[in-house]
């Protein structure tokens, strides 16, 4: 297993211990867990999304409600201004939690996809998680299906710079 150091110019979104790999896979494998499958491209896009405060906080709220990516970045343009570089900074802590999430057995991946395997996943009602995770845990299901679009379109909308 190969880890993939964070880059010196990263913003300090991810060389702090608030967006590491355990945060970044308890947010994979919640989002996982409703998705069931989702491609590489998709999963990367989860921490860059549950790591900044505005855009957790109105995904975690029952009263939200979004139909797609598109009306969320229509909605609330403030919490995707900076969302490239927080893709870039975040992509190294994203990639080492899937190698996480494959190591310990919660996910398989096989031709560029990821599989939710619910017989060996997290106990995420765990409340020493912490409260951020419990957080990235009720938006969750909301990110879902956010993310269950064609990936090409959303990283447009995101205007994710490849």
């Amino acid at each position: 297993m190969e880890i993939i150091k964070n880059s010196p110019n990263d913003m300090g979104f991810s060389s702090n211990l608030f967006n590491n790999e355990l945060i970044a896979a308890i947010a994979i494998n919640s989002v996982l867990k409703h998705l069931q499958k989702a491609t590489i491209a998709q999963c990367v896009l989860i921490l860059p999304i549950v790591s900044h405060r505005n855009t957790l906080n109105f995904l975690k709220r029952k009263s939200s409600v979004l139909r797609s990516m598109e009306e969320f970045v229509l909605k609330k343009p403030d919490c995707f201004v900076n969302f490239d570089d927080r893709y870039l900074s975040l992509l190294p802590v994203s990639i080492n939690a899937i190698i996480l999430l494959k190591e310990i057995g919660v996910i398989n991946i096989s031709k560029g996809n990821l599989f939710y395997l619910k017989s060996n996943e997290f106990n995420l009602e765990e409340k020493s998680l912490g409260k951020r995770a419990e957080d990235i845990i009720k938006g969750a299901e909301k990110l879902a299906l956010l993310l269950d679009d064609n990936v090409a379109n959303i990283y447009l909308q995101l205007r994710v710079k490849l």
